[in-house]
């Protein structure tokens, strides 16, 4: 009995504590993963996504007396960012299959089929992180920044064909309802991922971990210069943060050439910048004043760059359409499902809003709702969405719709510097008038 509790209260934990050691890992090494493929988008994917959608199932097979559904928190989203990882570090394939063969075999061989799914006791649920890891060490080194990735990826991916796809036999054996990674943040899919990086982390090489993070925005570099006391370094920093800031929104204006600075804002501002960087800075004083100018500009350049976003009016109102399509849809394909339309209906309504945004946005970057109202989403740098940022907008999309249907989202489009919402900041996109 005592020992049941104790198992029951470390299944209950370990996921918790994995998470939170692999956050404050990456608030103070976030140079370290940044090099091993986890940057704010992966990190994001890792720790909101499974909170954000492990209520949501997808359904891929129904029929009669059988249901089966992939968890979208569970298991669409470790999935995923296993195979992004895998193209993102360039792992090869026959070393993914290599490994993910071998911890898939181990998978199914300490894994069972129960009346409650698919079960491993501990500690043998603990076995494919161990070994996963153990192949990164073998097959790479802990000099190797693809080393922590790739065990994540094997071990997440070899969990789910192991523990999941190798027993579809018999699972399908009677009649089954249930979902692939349907105990969500407590599934062993996602826990394997997790405990993998938590072993791996700690025995990388020096020169990982110690990886310094860019500084690539801005305000960055102008925070710099104000807590410089050397008065030329903090000069030189000020010009660096107006010149980034300036090539940055020009970019999204379509503005090239050194006069961009002028097209942008002005003939007094130009010239400000000019003696900014022309004058001999010897004093305190003088610099605070290249600093303030700096500061000004900067200001001058992001009330420019919110012309560009599109309002929340306009969000609402493509996401207003967009959802009334794909309401009427869910309740047609709950009706001919033949099971509990309640049920069926929240399922399709959650699976067709998550593929529709994500599919359309990645080819297109609009959706129709968007289209007819001449807005659409881009990266931050104005650049076509990529699949895994479409992808992570739209996971985190569930996380906005449980906050108060989407209430916390309208306040956060208002008011942020950039009008994005929680998915927007997490994936680095933005929503743009088409120009």
């Amino acid at each position: 009995m005592l020992l049941d509790l104790i198992e029951a209260l470390f299944l209950i934990l370990l996921p918790l504590v994995l998470l939170a050691l692999l956050i404050v890992a990456y608030t103070t090494h976030r140079g370290m993963f940044l090099r091993i493929g986890f940057s704010h988008k992966e990190m994001g994917l890792l720790s909101i996504g499974p909170f954000a959608a492990m209520m949501f199932d997808m359904p891929v097979f129904i029929y009669k007396n059988y249901f089966l559904a992939f968890n979208i928190g569970g298991a669409v989203v470790p999935i995923v960012l296993s195979i992004h990882l895998l193209k993102k570090k360039n792992i090869s394939a026959v070393k993914s299959i290599s490994g993910i063969s071998v911890v898939a075999a181990a998978t199914f061989m300490i894994t069972r089929v129960t009346d409650m799914g698919v079960v491993s006791s501990f500690p043998f649920y603990l076995i494919p992180s161990i070994l996963s890891v153990l192949i990164a060490f073998l097959l790479f080194s802990n000099h190797s920044e693809k080393t922590p990735g790739y065990g994540y990826a094997i071990s997440t991916l070899g969990v789910v064909i192991g523990g999941d796809f190798f027993h579809f036999p018999e699972i399908f054996s009677k009649p089954f309802m249930g979902s692939v990674g349907g105990a969500g943040l407590y599934d062993m899919v996602y826990i394997a991922g997790l405990l993998t990086l938590c072993l791996a982390l700690p025995f990388m090489g020096r020169e990982i971990k110690r990886e310094a993070f860019p500084v690539k925005e801005p305000s960055m570099f102008l925070r710099k210069a104000i807590l410089s006391r050397d008065y030329k370094e903090a000069v030189s920093l000020a010009i660096k943060a107006v010149e980034m800031k300036t090539e940055e929104v020009a970019k999204k204006f379509g503005i090239e050439g050194e006069y961009a600075l002028l097209s942008l804002i002005g003939r007094d501002a130009y010239d400000d910048y000019l003696l900014m960087k022309r004058k001999g800075i010897f004093s305190e004083d003088e610099a605070r004043k290249v600093i303030l100018t700096a500061k000004l500009i900067i200001d001058a350049l992001e009330k420019k760059e919110m012309r560009l976003y599109a309002s929340p009016l306009s969000r609402t109102v493509a996401f207003l359409i967009d959802f009334a399509m794909l309401f009427s849809v869910s309740i047609f394909f709950a009706i001919i499902s033949g099971k509990n339309f309640i049920g069926m209906f929240v399922i399709f309504l959650s699976s067709f809003q998550f593929l529709y945004f994500t599919i359309l946005e990645y080819l297109y970057g609009s959706t129709v709702g968007k289209a007819f109202v001449h807005i659409r989403v881009k990266l931050e740098n104005m650049e076509k969405l990529d699949f895994i940022s479409s992808f992570t907008r739209n996971i985190i999309r569930f996380f906005d719709m449980l906050l108060g249907f989407y209430f916390v989202s309208f306040i956060l489009i208002a008011f942020s510097p950039k009008k994005q919402r929680l998915g927007d900041i997490v994936a680095g996109t933005i929503v743009v008038k088409n120009m």
